[in-house]
């Protein structure tokens, strides 16, 4: 997320804005549905003078705000009037998958933040107009909008918009924020809040959410101030917390690095973030198993994104987007980093444009516990080169060849040499994932041509044979991706199909007939990102189906061919 200081255009992630989906469980109502009936059910008319009267606050709003006069929503119709004859498919869904259904039925874009948002968006976000709407159908679907508190437990507020709001107008607003979280109950709440500074009403509406704070299980926080008073009342009360996004919408501050409310939050497990790991509230680091940081291109050496890493739990899963572009214009400026982490599963993604950026990534760390490692290229960064000794030095100083099961290597320009030597001192290997770089030339070559690494000698050293030994001797599971320049324009491949079919009839004798294991995995998509022939597919599938149809038949090989 980006801010202009100037003009206060807010910016939202649309990582940090997905709300996490709860459990098919979670849209059945808290508790038994009574019968329905036109005498024991409030009548869906009071569904249409309620939303008439929204639609009468937001016209006043609008005019006073110099915007146009937002057309009625309300589809009410009498039980009784033509048009509104549900059928008996309808009415003989169960309430529970009525319920379902309704859940589906918000608009795409209501509980994302976005630069556009007008008021009437922002009205129809905190009443919840499109529930309102189908509650007007029927007594039996008012009954299931406005008794399923799930329905009612995502709210998202911006207060930004609220700026512009007389005393009268920030009241109606509070007003229908705190019908909407009474109507949730005590189910789990999916909360997106953007604060604001010099706004009474946004604080006001914090302390609407911080009465419910019990109830908060996705709490998505977009800072622009000061951390509000508020917050402190939480303290304790988050036991239900298990989602914390944080998104602050200046990149450079540094109020929130003493906010200690989210230290006890007993199941708080997932964090995601944007900006520098140096501004960041307290966190119960010991319990996080997962975080995910996105890429942040105005960090300060001290505050470097890869120092989260320091904080990782045994176990945990961290996922980080880096931008290390900066780094390749200041190529002498250190980064002071020598981090040790016991992170268990790390993938990064970054952009460098040069092996001298890709050595100082692979320099900075030493992972003395990890087990799964993943390091891509972000293509719309520039191309990133590989640093093989700097590999190879931080497999050893990290002992890889005792514990680093699983290895992906994505759009990384390598040579098929350079990724043997890898291989080579990786022996406990079980999993391998490798995507070829997609990057070609410029007419003015300010891009190195990509070589490609998947080739007949690289799949030879995996031919198992028992007189000689294979590389990887424990590879259960190979993910090849060949694209970029390894498929060529005339459209033939940089290996051959029979030595392809030899490595893997190899390595099914080896993993089901020596060891008595399962079948051996192998997925190879062919994709080239320019225009080419299906010529290389046309070639392929008939060799290597043949060979290999009797083995995936016996069950000694998965093999997918893309």
């Amino acid at each position: 997320m980006t801010c202009n200081s100037d003009t206060k255009e807010t910016v939202i992630s649309p990582h940090l804005t997905t709300a996490t989906e709860s459990d098919a469980d979670d849209l059945r109502p808290s508790g038994p549905l009574p019968p329905c009936s036109e005498t024991s059910q409030p009548s869906p008319r009071m569904a249409a003078t309620e939303i008439e009267s929204y639609d009468v606050a937001a016209a006043e709003m609008q005019k006073e705000l110099g915007g146009g006069v937002p057309k009625s929503s309300s589809v009410y119709h009498d039980e009784g009037q033509a048009g509104c004859d549900p059928t008996a498919l309808v009415h003989q869904l169960p309430n529970e998958l009525l319920s379902e259904i309704f859940d589906l039925c918000s608009p795409d874009t209501l509980y994302v933040l976005l630069n556009s948002d007008t008021l009437t968006k922002e009205l129809d976000r905190i009443s919840q107009r499109h529930l309102l709407q189908l509650s007007q159908v029927c007594s039996r679907w008012y009954h299931v909008a406005m008794e399923t508190p799930k329905l009612w437990s995502t709210v998202t507020v911006s207060a930004r918009l609220w700026d512009s709001l007389d005393s009268a107008q920030t009241e109606i607003l509070l007003s229908l924020l705190k019908t909407t979280l009474d109507r949730g109950g005590d189910h789990p709440l999916t909360l997106t809040v953007c604060t604001h500074p010099f706004n009474d009403g946004g604080e006001r509406a914090l302390e609407l959410f911080v009465s419910h704070a019990h109830r908060w299980r996705v709490l998505n926080i977009l800072p622009t101030n000061d951390p509000p008073e508020c917050l402190r009342m939480v303290t304790g009360k988050l036991e239900c917390l298990e989602t914390l996004m944080f998104d602050p919408i200046e990149s450079d501050f540094d109020q929130w690095k003493d906010v200690e409310c989210f230290r006890v939050a007993p199941r708080l497990t997932n964090f995601k973030f944007r900006g520098l790991p140096g501004y960041l509230p307290q966190l119960p680091w010991n319990q996080i198993t997962n975080c995910t940081h996105y890429e942040e291109k105005t960090f300060a050496c001290l505050y470097h994104p890869l120092s989260i890493l320091r904080c990782a739990a045994p176990d945990s899963w961290f996922k980080l987007v880096l931008d290390l572009r900066r780094c390749c214009a200041n190529p002498d400026e250190p980064w002071n980093l020598d981090i040790s982490s016991d992170v268990r599963h790390l993938q990064i993604w970054f952009g460098s444009g040069d092996s001298a950026t890709t050595a100082k990534l692979l320099d900075s760390l030493t992972l003395p516990h990890a087990s799964f490692l993943s390091l891509s290229a972000v293509t719309e960064m520039g191309p990133s080169l590989w640093a093989c000794n700097h590999f190879l030095r931080l497999a050893h100083r990290s002992q890889f060849d005792n514990h680093l099961l699983h290895l992906s290597i994505c759009q990384v320009i390598i040579r098929d040499t350079e990724l043997l030597q890898c291989l080579e001192v990786l022996p406990r290997l079980q999993s391998l994932d490798l995507v070829e770089s997609v990057h070609r030339p410029t007419r003015w070559g300010t891009r190195e041509r990509a070589a490609p690494f998947i080739t007949d000698k690289f799949l030879l050293a995996l031919v198992h044979s028992p007189n000689t030994p294979a590389l990887i001797p424990n590879l259960e599971d190979l993910r090849l991706v060949v694209t970029g320049w390894s498929i060529k324009m005339g459209g033939s491949i940089n290996f051959s199909p029979s030595v392809l079919v030899d490595m893997l009839v190899s390595r099914v004798h080896k993993i089901y007939d020596v060891e008595g294991k399962g079948a051996f995995a192998m997925g190879l998509t062919l994709a080239h990102p320019f225009s080419v022939t299906m010529k290389p597919l046309r070639e392929l599938y008939p060799s290597l189906l043949h060979e290999c149809t009797e083995l995936i038949f016996e069950g000694k090989l998965i093999f997918n061919l893309r």
